[in-house]
């Protein structure tokens, strides 16, 4: 190894604890990124796991309709979709929370309050390998929460999130 490696090698392990460094102490650099992270749907606090596409958008001009709506895209497996159920077991508004958390441990949410469906939509094609749903649903807010959370869940159809400060 000539001269000019040693000192790049030198450099890069140099950088690397810099890093590191960095990295583990609080306050003075942060990755906080959420692309290939893990997000869990619940729906009424139930895990919708057959989710896989929420799409939404909000409403800037007009007042008298609802501020966001969107849909839920969810894969139709060999049963019913548990949303399905979710749904009817509730009655009135609706309460999603979508739960992020990525490999560096960061953790967000985003709550859609006061959330209705409105409708639903299937489809089937020779091209499809897995059939689809689509929830339509109409709400008034949609909160982020960068608060660290944990999951109370003695029973898988009423996980409960408990935020931390």
């Amino acid at each position: 190894m000539n001269l000019a490696d040693r000192h790049n090698n030198i450099r890069t392990n140099e950088l690397r604890e810099e890093f590191v460094q960095a990295v583990e102490e609080p306050g003075i650099f942060r990755i906080t990124s959420y692309s290939g992270a893990d997000i869990m749907l619940l729906l009424n606090g139930r895990i919708i796991g057959e989710a896989q596409v929420i799409q939404y958008k909000e409403n800037l001009t007009a007042e008298d309709k609802p501020s966001f709506e969107g849909h839920i895209e969810v894969v139709v497996l060999n049963r019913e979709p548990a949303i399905r159920e979710a749904i009817r077991q509730a009655e009135g508004e609706h309460s999603i929370v979508l739960l992020f958390a990525n490999e560096y441990g960061d953790k967000m949410s985003i709550r859609f309050e006061e959330l209705n469906f409105t409708e639903r939509q299937g489809s089937f094609s020779v091209d499809d390998v897995i059939p689809t749903e689509k929830y339509f649903f109409e709400c008034n807010d949609m909160v982020f929460d960068l608060r660290n959370y944990e999951l109370q869940n003695d029973d898988p159809n009423n996980v409960r999130v408990i935020y931390r400060d």
